[in-house]
């Protein structure tokens, strides 16, 4: 955000600016007050891309500047729309993104087109056959690097008009200001090398001290190697045609504060189809160090055979065996450009084999709703289990008693039969409620709870049935006994309640022999 505190205009232009004006934009907004004592402008910028402020606080010094000058305010009004941007025009954008495609198609054939023909030129190089058809193919690809260079310079001038399109950047950067320039030298740099015929017939001796054998490169060759380089072009235009990197993906990321890079969209393609990427990458990668480490050993073919690269079938059992950390050593580098190429292949095919474990593990893993139906037949399982474990106990328990009917006796083989069995139905059981608790969700726990609850109240209820039942049958009991006293004579009832005379004598010389012992 800028805020800018602009003083009281002339008087001159007070008149001009007595009324006020609100401006709102969607990727900025500028809110302007004017009245006769104080004019403020107060300026919301909030534009995602913008590296560039020194070029906002330029401008707004010169607007201070024209508004105390006494220029118009209806200008000053319109030179702060342009510096803030009007809203994003779709088909200018589209037009634009359009426009870098093709020039994106174009690196794309320039690119093959220079690697083929380097591939054909280095055989024939190697070779020694045809040095006119060989300095025809190095002018091919000498043309075609520089008609590569002059579109890339044409790609970043369109990115630039793209960005403003989208009103990314401000409408007078350029590639300075934006920190595009830096990318497009790298990019240039990345291009030069080439075997080119101005170069042709240079060569410069090594030796490989790990065998003693002198060779020699032509500067062509190890020109050839550093053109692999070029593949991360291909790369970017194979990234830039995938439909997480158009506008609609573009405008998507610039709400949810995304950067739409290259980045981006290989984490996009490495979570929709990981395995097919990781596949992709780890079998270009065999053919392209394969390619390289040729040409880095092949030159000792000239002086031994004692390890041949010349085939390349060769080259890409070397580069498997190296990627996937077997090494057989039958095949190893024995030059000093070989060596830094292997270790490169080593780096590359730790990672690559690191990304495929983690994606066949994600791969093996069970999604949501397939732990949930996982879950749910694991629990059909043990809930069958679990009845055919009872009605096993059950029916052994009634082998057992009418064994007994039957005259039978109960042996300790039996009990402990079936106490294996109520075991075997108790550990299910456990099994079968730890699998509740596992795959459940917390409206599924608040309904077992709820279910729990009433059972209990259930057994709750069946007691006090029980105890009504009884103290029922209690009372009945009682007023039927009460009944009958009540229907007796009542001599028959003082006979029944008084005492014989020698249970009274004996209660009462019981009573007399206890006065004088202390422990009664």
């Amino acid at each position: 955000f800028f805020f800018l505190m602009i003083r009281r205009p002339p008087r001159s232009t007070q008149s001009r600016s007595s009324a006020a004006s609100d401006v709102y934009k969607r990727q900025g907004v500028i809110h302007i007050k004017m009245s006769h004592s104080v004019q403020i402008k107060t300026i919301f910028v909030n534009r995602p891309g913008v590296k560039s402020t020194q070029i906002y606080a330029a401008e707004t010094k010169e607007l201070v500047k024209k508004s105390q000058t006494g220029s118009p305010m209806r200008k000053v009004i319109a030179e702060l729309e342009q510096s803030v941007g009007n809203l994003e025009n779709g088909k200018i954008s589209y037009a634009y993104f359009e426009k870098l495609k093709m020039i994106e198609v174009a690196c794309f054939v320039f690119t093959i087109l220079t690697l083929g023909i380097s591939i054909f030129q280095y055989e024939i190089e190697f070779q020694d056959l045809n040095d006119a058809h060989q300095l025809a193919l190095l002018w091919i690809i000498f043309i075609c690097t520089c008609l590569l260079i002059s579109i890339t310079v044409i790609r970043y001038r369109t990115i630039v008009e793209f960005k403003k399109s989208r009103n990314l950047i401000h409408q007078k950067e350029g590639l300075r200001s934006t920190g595009l320039f830096k990318d497009m030298i790298f990019e240039i740099l990345l291009t030069i090398p080439h075997p080119n015929p101005f170069l042709k017939g240079i060569t410069f001796n090594m030796t490989a001290l790990y065998v003693n054998i002198e060779y020699y490169h032509t500067l062509n060759e190890l020109l050839n190697l550093l053109q692999i380089g070029r593949l991360i072009i291909i790369l970017r235009v194979l990234l830039m045609f995938s439909y997480f990197y158009n506008t609609s993906s573009q405008r998507v990321c610039s709400m949810y504060a995304v950067k739409p890079s290259y980045l981006f969209v290989i984490k996009s393609i490495m979570k929709s189809h990981p395995l097919e990427l990781i596949g992709t990458a780890l079998v270009s990668s065999v053919f392209i160090f394969a390619y390289a480490i040729r040409i880095c050993e092949r030159p000792l073919s000239r002086y031994t055979n004692t390890v041949d690269y010349s085939p390349y079938s060769n080259s890409l059992w070397n580069v498997v065996v190296t990627m996937t950390t077997v090494g057989y050593g039958d095949y190893y580098p024995r030059t000093l450009f070989g060596r830094i190429v292997s270790f490169t292949m080593c780096i590359w095919g730790l990672f690559i084999i690191s990304i495929m474990v983690v994606s066949l593990t994600n791969l093996l893993n069970m999604g949501m709703l397939e732990s949930k139906a996982y879950s749910v037949i694991e629990r059909l399982q043990s809930r069958s289990q679990l009845k055919n474990l009872a009605a096993s106990a059950l029916s052994y328990i009634g082998k057992i008693s009418i064994s007994t009917k039957n005259g039978g006796h109960v042996t300790q083989k039996n009990i402990s039969e079936l106490r294996a069995k109520l075991n075997n139905f108790k550990d299910v059981r456990r099994q079968y409620d730890a699998m509740l608790d596992e795959g459940s969700t917390l409206a599924e726990d608040m309904v077992r709870e709820f279910e729990l609850i009433r059972r209990e109240l259930i057994e709750v209820n069946a007691g006090q049935e029980e105890l009504i039942e009884i103290a029922q049958t209690l009372v009945s009991k009682t007023l039927h006994r009460r009944r009958r006293i009540d229907r007796q004579p009542t001599g028959s009832k003082q006979t029944r309640d008084a005492k014989p005379s020698s249970e009274v004598s004996q209660d009462h010389g019981n009573r007399n022999g206890n006065e004088g012992n202390p422990n009664s």
